[in-house]
């Protein structure tokens, strides 16, 4: 499974000539801060660099506020990262197969996770993918679990690695 997901996105990674990264979740909501969690943590590992190929940018639970900072850096890919309940043993690390995904899925977000994939496929005409960390718990003022921890270390990790080896950083 880890090997799965880690060979589609050093795909990605491959094809894209300007990546958005967009973490996105709650952080009050334990595992739901996952997306958030690992976007903050590749920020924080590429404090002085500033790539010209690659932007990090932190949606919370409005990843739609973001849009107009998307479109405007003009990316050829963008590269969700979310907690995704998937029903996988907690911190499994998952692409989300969008047409999976339907309009009145639960959601901590202010607007489906689909309209949003519509709107950067649309108006930007980018590709889209979403990976997923599944949660183990998600209440409310809950920390994250360790599982979930570990997963966002690790992501945040390899996408540092693959990025660097696409010459994106």
């Amino acid at each position: 499974m880890t090997i799965a997901w880690q060979n589609k996105l050093e795909e990605a990674f491959e094809a894209a000539t300007r990546l958005v990264i967009l973490g996105i979740g709650n952080k009050d909501r334990a595992d739901d801060a996952a997306g958030v969690l690992c976007a903050e943590s590749i920020l924080q590992k590429l404090e002085n660099k500033h790539p010209a190929r690659l932007k990090i940018i932190i949606g919370f639970e409005v990843p739609e506020n973001c849009t107009h900072e998307i479109r405007d850096y003009h990316p050829t890919h963008v590269l969700i990262l979310d907690s995704v309940a998937g029903g996988k043993p907690p911190g499994e690390i998952f692409f989300v197969d969008p047409s999976r995904i339907v309009d009145d899925d639960v959601s901590t977000h202010r607007i489906p996770l689909p309209m949003l994939l519509r709107y950067l496929k649309e108006s930007i005409g980018a590709d889209v993918l979403i990976i997923g960390i599944q949660p183990g718990d998600t209440a409310p003022g809950g920390p994250v679990t360790p599982q979930v921890l570990i997963s966002v270390d690790l992501l945040g990790h390899r996408i540092i690695e693959m990025a660097s080896d696409a010459d994106l950083i």
